[in-house]
């Protein structure tokens, strides 16, 4: 899945994407023209912080 698919399926931001990259709570795939390309496992991951953060929990 596409950064921009991720963006409005989970309603978040680009810059929030990368954090969480650069974080290393996500690791999404490279295409050939190094586009990130994010898994189920991925997604998985980031919906489980998102329900983090609304309970106010800080990781």
């Amino acid at each position: 899945m596409t950064t921009h698919e991720v963006e409005e399926m989970l309603s978040i931001t680009k810059k929030t994407l990368i954090y969480y990259e650069n974080e290393g709570l996500v690791k999404p795939a490279r295409d050939s023209n190094n586009y990130r390309n994010y898994s189920q496992e991925d997604i998985s991951r980031i919906k489980f912080i998102l329900i983090i953060k609304r309970n106010g929990c800080k990781y």
